[in-house]
């Protein structure tokens, strides 16, 4: 008689162990989603106490453009290239670094194009990025290269980036 209860008291476990917690909710996640939904509200509920204006919302193009007026193409260039140097510093190393020969024209606005060749860390190239995204130029990567180098830590990062110099009519 006490084997049986014991097989049935071990069944029981078996099936409370492999049914019942796999069908039950996680509460720790219900929680998690709870706080996450709460916040959402709170987000939204900000944004319409906020009054928003549509001057409030754009950016000036001085802020995110070369001026031409200035700017020449040179200097335009040299502070966009000292724009990549300085978010450089302190995370990568700079192998090489090539201006564009002639600005590509896209009606109001010139494309300034530098290539640059770069060796750093993972986590370093990202904090290159995120110096670069708060210099508050409007800066895009084309053509984005990167290897790793063999038994070390290390990427080779090649890209060409461009700046924008906006045409003054």
């Amino acid at each position: 008689m006490d084997t049986k209860k014991i097989l049935i008291l071990l069944i029981s476990f078996v099936v409370l162990v492999n049914y019942v917690n796999y069908i039950m909710p996680d509460r720790n996640e219900l929680a998690d989603q709870i706080v996450l939904l709460k916040n959402k509200i709170d987000r939204e509920k900000r944004l319409n106490d906020m009054k928003l204006v549509d001057q409030n919302l754009t950016i000036p193009e001085a802020k995110l453009f070369f001026s031409a007026k200035r700017y020449s193409y040179s200097k335009a260039m040299g502070e966009f290239q000292q724009i990549i140097t300085d978010a450089i510093k302190g995370n990568c190393h700079m192998r090489n670094i090539k201006w564009a020969q002639v600005p590509s024209d896209n009606g109001f606005y010139e494309r300034l194009s530098l290539n640059t060749v770069l060796e750093c860390k993972p986590k370093k190239f990202f904090l290159f990025v995120n110096r670069l995204r708060d210099q508050g130029k409007l800066i895009t990567f084309d053509n984005l290269l990167i290897g790793a180098v063999p038994k070390k830590d290390i990427l080779i990062v090649s890209f060409q980036s461009h700046g924008f110099r906006m045409k003054d009519e």
